[in-house]
């Protein structure tokens, strides 16, 4: 069981998120793991069902994994990409 604070479990999370982000993104390209990781029914199904997981984590801290997604996009780099979607898991 986790026993440390909000913060640091954060922080750890993130730090796992990011590499394998980094690595789908040049793996799929940009626009392939824009489909898998947003809009996939895989991506937003989770273990219970809850629904739409990816998309409201994309949605959640006042937009701010969509603004990464979408300059990861327009600007073809896949280091603001990845940190989009890590930011997506996190659902702040």
């Amino acid at each position: 069981m986790f026993s440390g604070t909000l913060a640091e479990l954060t922080s750890r999370s993130y730090s796992r998120y990011l590499p394998f982000f980094h690595a789908e993104v040049a793996r799929l390209g940009p626009k392939g793991a824009v489909e898998e990781y947003v809009f996939s029914r895989r991506a937003n199904v989770g273990a219970h069902n809850e629904g739409a997981t990816m998309i409201i984590g994309l949605m959640c801290g006042l937009v701010h994994p969509l603004i990464h997604v979408g300059y990861g996009l327009e600007f073809d780099d896949p280091v603001v990409l990845a940190e989009g979607y890590v930011q997506q898991c996190k659902r702040y």
